[in-house]
């Protein structure tokens, strides 16, 4: 018996809601955790991204797409939220939209995306 489809793309969706959430937060309303945690927040946030819409890709409709492509596209996409999710906080009252986060990002997804692919 096959799962069904939302069962691989509902931590996709519940994922990328989260991070919309996180990033419309006024900047005073963060708690601090940890020296450096913007940095690691960045990286990690984006590499489960990856590591979800892999893994939801994988199992539904790019099940025999190569993996290659099919990493091309994860990490395409991602970069597309990344880049609207900066976009967003810039309208947020205490955050800035960042060339800087973004790269963060992209480093996550790369992380993410490659993970992902090592464990097929």
């Amino acid at each position: 018996m096959t799962k069904p489809i939302f069962i691989y793309w509902l931590p996709v969706a519940l994922w990328a809601i989260l991070i919309f959430a996180v990033s419309g937060l006024p900047g005073e309303d963060l708690p601090y955790v940890f020296s450096g945690q913007d940095l690691f927040f960045h990286v990690m946030e984006y590499a489960v991204l990856a590591l979800l819409l892999n893994r939801a890709l994988s199992r539904t409709s790019l099940k025999s797409y190569p993996q290659k492509k099919k990493l091309l596209l994860v990490i395409m996409a991602c970069l597309i939220y990344a880049i609207s999710d900066e976009f967003h906080q810039k309208f947020v009252p205490g955050r800035v939209a960042s060339l800087a986060d973004i790269l963060l990002d992209g480093l996550g997804i790369v992380i993410g995306g490659i993970a992902y692919r090592g464990r097929n």
